[in-house]
């Protein structure tokens, strides 16, 4: 390869590089911007907190503090952890049964249901 050829390689290359961090920055400052405005709505949500529920936020500072600094025991923790857990799971499943997919009218799964699949289950067994 000749010494032309080469040049304009590494030309190429730092061209594509230069693209590349163009791009890099570019995305850099989008992602920027998207924090600020995350931080800007996390500000207003927690300066109306304050002044609707003062005594609730203290409460929950007051408690946030005392479990970052430590003064929750292991087992309280864990208790407590799998408590918040099962509540989540719980209110997750309350909203899964609840979805309405498009077009569609909200899943009620009860009696009716359940007795639509037992005759349907007998209905096979007898054939």
């Amino acid at each position: 390869m000749s010494v032309a050829a080469e040049a304009r390689d590494d030309e190429l290359d730092f061209d594509s590089l230069r693209e590349h961090g163009r791009a890099l920055r570019d995305a850099a400052g989008e992602l920027r911007e998207a924090t600020q405005l995350a931080l800007a709505d996390a500000e207003g949500i927690a300066r109306s907190g304050i002044r609707e529920r003062p005594y609730t936020v203290l409460g929950i500072a007051f408690a946030a503090g005392w479990v970052l600094g430590g003064g929750v025991p292991l087992r309280l923790a864990t208790l407590a952890t799998s408590a918040v857990g099962r509540a989540a799971i719980g209110l997750a499943a309350a909203r899964l049964a609840e979805f309405q997919p498009p077009g569609g009218s909200p899943r009620k799964a009860g009696k009716a249901e359940g007795e639509k699949a037992a005759r349907s289950t007998e209905t096979r067994a007898k054939a």
